[in-house]
């Protein structure tokens, strides 16, 4: 009897073996193997039941044969597979690919202002072709130049390449101006410069004497004796050249150029006017150049008219008007009762100004401009709070 239970256990693991090896083989209808993944079920299919074994008991003369499960070749049996099986590898962790780091942007270069040359301008001479080239480095190029502040000397002319250029008149003395430079980014650099213009003595046969008063107001006529003298310092009564006259103040009325003739005996008087006050430089150039230009200084004083108000409390701070004449040139200056005020506006025909604190009572107010003052005596007063 144990004989025959050992037969039958050794049939049953031949059997469970079979079916073990038939978890990775797949018949098709071609008969061509496929292997099938564990972890994947095959496409459904007709199933074909394994046979159970069967088990019998024998005499012990007879000798079992144990029953085996027969598969078709022409099916594909749905194959269940075993709980031992080991479970399928994980699948590997993709790490995600680190976005590169985006590189900085490029530095820009420190934008730096421009810089206008500092070599000194050529003299100028009177009467003479003059050209000079302000010039800036550094920035942002191109530049525009500009005249912002002062007065070029009269006959030459600032171009915005920064050429300045033409014939100076005679006009002797030193200008002093401001030249700013502006680049392609906006960015400005400002100069001061200053330019002599000299008058030569070319004279040969003589030259010519001036006479006119030393001091005169804004506005006022002005009456001035052209003479022509000869190399001797004698007057020339034969001179017949061309008289042209030129004046520092921009605003003056000057006598139209006059030719000589025999009955002026080498002598004539004109008429003009100043209109801005300071000291003005006058000019009679002859022509032909061998006669000296002559030349004459007047000190022109400003004129007031009046006040836009006659008093204001002690406190201050109130704008007041002085209309006048010749009141726009260099530095004006106003004083109520010897207090300085602040000028908030200058021209030819009146300043404006802010009136400074001061104790009650009438007070004389001054405007003072190119170093020559005028007064207004006892027209304002300042009243107690």
């Amino acid at each position: 009897m144990a004989r025959l239970m050992r037969r039958s256990i050794a049939a049953m693991l031949v059997v469970c073996i079979a079916a073990t090896v038939s978890v990775f083989a797949v018949l098709s209808t071609e008969n061509t193997p496929r292997l099938i993944p564990a972890s994947v079920t095959a496409p459904p299919a007709p199933s074909v039941a394994l046979a159970a074994p069967a088990i019998a008991f024998f005499e012990p003369t007879a000798t079992p044969t144990p029953t085996s499960a027969a598969f078709s070749p022409s099916s594909t049996p749905t194959i269940a597979l075993l709980a031992s099986l080991p479970a399928p590898p994980p699948s590997p962790t993709v790490s995600p690919t680190p976005s590169p780091t985006p590189a900085p942007p490029p530095t820009e270069p420190p934008v730096t202002p421009p810089i206008l040359d500092t070599n000194p301008l050529p003299d100028a001479i009177a009467g003479t072709p003059y050209r000079a080239a302000i010039r800036a480095t550094g920035g942002t190029p191109p530049y525009v130049y500009a005249l912002t502040t002062g007065r070029l000397p009269a006959g030459l002319a600032l171009s915005s390449d920064g050429t300045l250029a033409g014939v100076p008149v005679p006009d002797a003395g030193v200008s002093v101006f401001t030249v700013a430079a502006t680049d392609r980014a906006g960015t400005t650099a400002a100069r001061v410069y200053t330019l002599t213009v000299t008058i030569p003595n070319r004279a040969t046969g003589g030259g010519i004497a001036l006479s006119a008063p030393t001091r005169t107001v804004a506005g006022g006529a002005v009456t001035l004796t052209v003479t022509v003298r000869d190399r001797t310092g004698e007057i020339a009564p034969g001179f017949a050249g061309r008289v042209t006259f030129r004046s520092s103040d921009p605003a003056a009325t000057l006598p139209a150029p006059y030719t000589f003739t025999a009955a002026d005996a080498g002598s004539h008087p004109f008429a003009l006017t100043l209109n801005t006050a300071g000291v003005q430089h006058l000019f009679a150039i002859p022509d032909p150049s061998g006669y000296a230009t002559g030349t004459a200084d007047i000190a022109v004083s400003p004129v007031v008219i009046g006040l836009s108000a006659t008093d204001s409390p002690t406190a201050g701070g109130q704008t007041v008007r002085i209309a006048g004449i010749g009141l726009g040139g260099e530095m004006p200056q106003v004083t109520f009762g010897g207090t300085p005020a602040t000028v908030i506006e200058a021209t030819s025909g009146g300043l404006v100004v802010t009136t400074p604190p001061h104790p009650a009572g009438a007070v004389n107010v001054v405007v003072t401009v190119g170093g020559l003052p005028v007064s207004v005596a006892g027209q304002y007063t300042y009243r107690a709070p």
